[in-house]
């Protein structure tokens, strides 16, 4: 259930906050206010735990962290490209032998100018693997 906090209860919150601050740093031994109890008791447990410091080279040890995540990606991508051409040379090799028949008789009935049909599906892969080929090497001189 969501409820909205108004100012008046966020400041309420605050004050006795800083009550139970006051008499924990008092010592005091008033219990009027179970809400004021339990900010003593979390006051009480911030004080005597220790809060370890972060070491010295903490950053560049996150940022190394990141590095060495972002580099094992690229291993990962690498493996799912090779994977992916490997799925596609076999399903070539199984379905190859269907396809071509099918497309012989696809071309006994039809007389389409397969010849120029050809050129442009390996003009178009051509167009496709310059696009990718100039785009990676954008990528990296950046």
């Amino acid at each position: 259930m969501n409820t909205l906090i108004t100012a008046h209860e966020i400041e309420l919150e605050l004050l006795r906050q800083e009550k139970a601050e006051q008499r924990e740093l008092n010592q005091s031994s008033e219990h009027d206010d179970a809400v004021i109890d339990q900010y003593r008791l979390i006051h009480r447990a911030l004080k005597q735990s220790d809060i370890p410091a972060l070491p010295s080279n903490f950053a560049f040890r996150v940022a190394q962290q990141v590095q060495d995540f972002e580099e094992r990606a690229q291993f990962e991508n690498i493996s799912m490209r090779m994977t992916m051409i490997v799925l596609v040379l076999a399903g070539l090799f199984f379905a190859a032998p269907a396809m071509i028949e099918a497309l012989q008789k696809i071309s006994a009935t039809l007389t389409l100018p397969w010849p120029m049909l050809w050129a442009t599906i390996l003009a178009l892969a051509f167009a496709g693997i310059l696009d990718q080929a100039s785009s990676r090497y954008l990528l990296r001189q950046r």
